[in-house]
């Protein structure tokens, strides 16, 4: 089924296409079923773990600029208090 076909969750694994929607052909030379084979990844593990190692090093050093800016706010709040 093609994107936007607007198919709808039955169950954990079930989708039901709406009336008159049907699947698009898929040519038979395409398709290869092979047993005891394992289905090969869509994604590029060391890719993503690459983005992964980023987003954490931007998350961390975002969190620091955070706490910094919390430190000075408070240290600007003690400058207006009488003791």
């Amino acid at each position: 089924f093609g994107a936007g076909t607007g198919l709808t969750k039955q169950t954990s694994s079930l989708f039901v296409a709406p009336a008159g929607v049907l699947p698009s052909d898929i040519r038979e030379d395409s398709v290869q079923i092979r047993q005891g084979f394992l289905e090969g990844s869509n994604v590029e593990g060391l890719e993503e773990m690459i983005a992964m190692i980023e987003l954490t090093r931007n998350f961390e050093s975002n969190q620091r600029i955070i706490q910094a800016e919390d430190g000075t706010l408070e240290r600007a709040n003690d400058v207006g208090r009488f003791l």
